[in-house]
């Protein structure tokens, strides 16, 4: 039951978004990477903006991972790489939600206006 990409699909920079889904009984001794287990078939516009919603606040979820361990490493130095790291990929994924091209949602700051005050340095 794996999901193929046909010419309606999205490609980014990083993902493809294809969000084709059938629907049968699955066998659970083994399931295959990448293979879709829904019960549902979602293919509407509002589908695929639900499903890069998800992986904006999965990569925004990932980046603040990334930031609070960095953080709890202490302060970046040129010899700590797995700091270093930490810090590069929240960056990154951060930076991810922000850019256009990625995903056919891409946040604006705008979008955190009903947030709250934001800070000013």
């Amino acid at each position: 039951m794996t999901s193929t990409p046909d010419e309606g699909a999205f490609a980014g920079d990083g993902e493809l978004l294809a969000p084709q889904w059938s629907y049968k009984f699955l066998d659970c001794s083994q399931i295959d990477a990448g293979e879709m287990i829904a019960p549902a078939h979602l293919d509407s516009e509002l589908a695929c903006r639900f499903a890069a919603l998800h992986l904006v606040f999965d990569d925004l979820s990932f980046a603040l991972d990334c930031l609070t361990e960095a953080d709890k490493l202490g302060v970046p130095s040129s010899t700590n790489l797995v700091l270093r790291s930490l810090i590069f990929s929240g960056a990154a994924a951060y930076a991810r939600c922000f850019k256009d091209g990625v995903r056919p949602v891409r946040l604006s700051p705008d979008d955190f206006d009903a947030v709250g005050v934001a800070f000013s340095v």
